[in-house]
């Protein structure tokens, strides 16, 4: 039971950075989020078994988002996005 209030306060916690609207901060936020993360998810591995813990690896991926979408960054700001149209 511990183990789903765990993964419940990180899941308020991943959300919360979310709405932090400065990247810089939010970006902390994220990085702090991992680093708290992973050994949560081994616990939670070790107390339920590795499909469980399988899952809530899929459900922080889907929390962070930013794993998985690093390949598209956005350009710095001033600078314009790349044209994806080719002339």
């Amino acid at each position: 039971m511990e183990s789903f209030l765990i993964v419940l306060f990180w899941v308020v916690c991943g959300n919360a950075v979310a709405l932090v609207p400065v990247q810089r901060h939010a970006e902390i936020g994220r990085l702090a989020l991992i680093a708290v993360g992973i050994p949560c998810l081994g616990y939670i591995t070790l107390q339920h078994g590795p499909w469980l813990g399988l899952a809530m690896l899929l459900l922080g991926a889907l929390v962070l988002r930013w794993p998985l979408g690093r390949a598209r960054r956005l350009p710095p700001e001033g600078e314009a996005a790349p044209s994806t149209h080719s002339a």
